[in-house]
C-alpha cells in the first residue's frame, strides 16, 4: 500500500514519468486531442520544480510505494 507525504526535490523526474506516462494513454485514446507537445517533459521538469520548491504556493504530495511514485496531487490554493 503507497503512502502519502509530501514531494521534495528528489521526487520531480518521477512526477514528470508519471504525467508523461499518462499522457501517452491519453492520447492513444484521443490523438487529436491529448497530443503530446515537443517538450513538454521539460516544460512540466520545470513547473513540477517551482511548485515544490514554493510551498507558499503550492502543496505537492506523492503516493509512494516502496520508493516508486504511484501518484501526485498538487494543490493551489486561490485567494
Amino acid at each position: 500500500m503507497p503512502s502519502i507525504r509530501p514531494a521534495t526535490p528528489a521526487d520531480v523526474d518521477g512526477m514528470v514519468a508519471l504525467v508523461q506516462r499518462h499522457r501517452a494513454d491519453l492520447e492513444r485514446w484521443r490523438p487529436d486531442f491529448w497530443s503530446v507537445a515537443e517538450g513538454a517533459a521539460g516544460l512540466s521538469r520545470m513547473w513540477f520544480g517551482h511548485l515544490v520548491a514554493t510551498p507558499e504556493k503550492a502543496r505537492c504530495w506523492v503516493a509512494d510505494e516502496d520508493g516508486a511514485l504511484q501518484g501526485v496531487l498538487i494543490a493551489i490554493p486561490i485567494p
